[in-house]
């Protein structure tokens, strides 16, 4: 065994690594507060949804384009430099923001900016985790892997927090753009301190640039046609993110729907990085999961009913506790019910099993009946009031699992929402919060008891 192998700051102590970690923190930091004040600005200069829709596809295009073309000179020339050169782009374009902000340039402007941000960032990401190789061994990438989702996770929910709140307190958002280029002015000085081991080149294809480039694309797309597993995860993520995704809208709701300014906006797009991060802590105190293509499923649908609810909902905190989930994924809230309910479902089936009548079971051997007919015809449904009556114990302890713990601990959810409106004073949105769990167990018992009756058997 590695003695590396418990050390939970192996990463750290290299110094390379602390220097680029520190780059990924203060550049995402900026880049989220770019995010909140371009969509704010934007939609505040047009009123048009479309226009924010328009604002991912100007990033994405140079991002489709180049991404061959970036991949391949993070392979063949320096990695340092090409970061460095990329981020130099990043900080002109902030300029570019701050100053068509400022004088209130042409919205199409603002497009071209955008184009110009988004082929740096194609050159940008490809290069910078490829950089990773460089400062640190092999055995340390799962550990330095750990620290930078981890901080990069804390950077996306602090930095929109922090941009509606620059935006919000001077008034218009060119104040956000210089914080950005000052954050990407530092990021190039801490690029620039690394001290990268020299990387290895893969040698000339004999068809030239151009043939290595095609040959090594096609290769890739390959290996995940190959890849059963991967082709549909792959196609699944992009089908949700496609169509489930409401972060580009979210100026909308902000200003027009929930009526909470630029703070509100910020809270609102660093909520489900907020519940991102209670997922991931989830996940790293829990054994591995099984059955995991069933679980991503049943995320990927859950998903979809949060954002049903995220686009009905006409409350504030509301709001923000859906996009909590969205982030936080179903998938925690299913396994926090499912390990608090299961026992009294367990307990109560058994117990349900065991008091069916001696009789019965005879009659039913009499009629040769096999055993699977046996608990099918006579088991089953002698049990059947006691397994239900154990469903709805369940959904009782699924709920003081869920909401009364996060209302004890503030965990966070709908718990601590509760919690925060009670010490505020604020009586509708307590009884809002309150109703609706309410409501949810109403629902929940009404469909349970239309369930059961179907279920059992004609007297």
């Amino acid at each position: 065994m590695s003695p590396n192998a418990h050390d939970h700051y192996h990463a750290l102590r290299f110094r390379d690594f602390r220097l680029l970690l520190m780059d990924d923190i203060v550049r995402s930091l900026g880049g989220q507060i770019f995010h909140v004040a371009i969509g704010w600005e934007i939609y505040n200069r047009t009123n048009s949804a479309l226009a924010l829709g328009l604002i991912g596809l100007a990033q994405l295009v140079p991002l489709l384009v180049l991404a061959p073309l970036a991949g391949h000179i993070a392979d063949r020339y320096n990695r340092k430099h090409v970061v460095i050169l990329a981020q130099f782009v990043g900080m002109l374009t902030a300029l570019g923001f701050a100053a068509l902000s400022y004088w209130q340039g042409p919205v199409v402007a603002l497009y071209g900016c955008l184009c110009v941000m988004g082929m740096g960032e194609a050159f940008h990401d490809p290069a910078s985790h490829a950089l990773l190789a460089n400062v640190i061994p092999a055995d340390a990438f799962e550990n330095a892997a750990s620290w930078s989702n981890g901080f990069g996770q804390l950077a996306s929910m602090v930095g929109p927090a922090l941009g509606g709140v620059v935006v919000a307190t001077f008034g218009g958002t060119t104040a956000a753009y210089m914080l950005n280029a000052l954050a990407v002015a530092l990021c190039l000085m801490l690029i620039g301190c690394i001290q990268a081991r020299p990387q290895s080149r893969p040698a000339p294809a004999p068809e030239g640039a151009e043939q290595a480039i095609l040959h090594a694309l096609g290769e890739g797309l390959r290996f995940v046609r190959r890849t059963p597993v991967l082709y549909a995860a792959l196609s699944l993520d992009l089908f949700a993110i496609l169509f489930g995704g409401a972060e580009a809208l979210l100026p909308v709701f902000a200003r027009d729907i929930l009526r909470v300014g630029p703070t509100g906006l910020g809270l609102l797009q660093a909520a489900p990085a907020v519940g991102a991060l209670c997922m991931t802590g989830f996940l790293a105190h829990r054994p591995r999961l099984q059955h995991a293509g069933s679980i991503f499923l049943v995320a990927v649908a859950g998903c979809g009913f949060v954002m049903i609810g995220f686009g009905l909902s006409r409350v504030f905190w509301l709001s923000l506790l859906f996009l909590v989930i969205f982030g936080r994924n179903a998938t925690t809230i299913v396994m926090m019910a499912f390990v608090a309910g299961l026992p009294p479902v367990i307990l109560k089936t058994i117990e349900g099993l065991a008091g069916t009548r001696r009789v019965l079971i005879n009659v039913g051997r009499s009629f040769n009946l096999t055993p699977s007919q046996l608990y099918w015809k006579i088991l089953f449904p002698s049990a059947l009031p006691a397994i239900f009556v154990g469903v709805r114990l369940g959904m009782i302890f699924a709920l003081i699992n869920i909401v009364g713990v996060e209302f004890l601990i503030n965990f966070g959810g709908l718990g601590q929402l509760i919690n925060d409106l009670a010490e505020r004073y604020d009586l509708p949105g307590t009884y809002a919060a309150i109703c609706f769990v309410i409501l949810v167990s109403v629902v929940f018992f009404f469909l349970t008891d239309r369930l059961e009756k179907w279920l059992r058997p004609a007297d």
